[in-house]
């Protein structure tokens, strides 16, 4: 079936995507619907998609496999560089250029203070989040800070 052509034959049909039921020995494939018509949905076909170059597994385990692997200390001092970039940029320190100052990443940070990466991640991200005193404790100290600059990179 070439890009652009009108089909009546198709089976289902959700946002944006189709799939095409088979005829006369033509293969099932899925495709793009570019319009719509009462009987009839102009389709174009799908681009390839991306060939899976971590073999299923996420960008963080795959970094932290290969931290596991003996570049731990090269991520260590990509990160100290990329917080030396960031705060030159915004002029002024993050929690997020605090953890990368001290070398570590969201996962990491979180298994030295007992929280999850995602708790980390919403940290980074609020304006001023409200955390308990046992929290900016355990933070301070994981990221070799004092409290007073831990709470001033927090409000921002």
């Amino acid at each position: 079936m070439q890009s652009g052509n009108w089909v009546s034959r198709i089976s289902r049909a959700d946002e944006g995507s189709a799939y095409i039921a088979p005829t006369s020995g033509e293969p099932r494939c899925s495709l793009k619907v570019v319009a719509n018509g009462p009987a009839y949905a102009r389709v174009e076909p799908l681009p390839e998609p991306e060939p899976d170059l971590l073999g299923g597994q996420s960008i963080d385990d795959f970094v932290a496999e290969l931290e596991c692997e003996g570049y731990a200390d090269d991520f260590a001092r990509l990160r100290r560089e990329d917080a030396e970039d960031r705060e030159r940029r915004q002029g002024r320190t993050s929690l997020k250029t605090l953890r990368l100052r001290a070398g570590l990443s969201q996962t990491q940070l979180a298994a030295r203070i007992g929280t999850h990466q995602s708790a980390i991640a919403r940290w980074e991200n609020d304006v001023a989040p409200n955390l308990e005193y046992v929290t900016l404790k355990k933070l301070a100290t994981a990221l070799n800070v004092d409290l007073n600059t831990l709470g001033s990179a927090i409000d921002g």
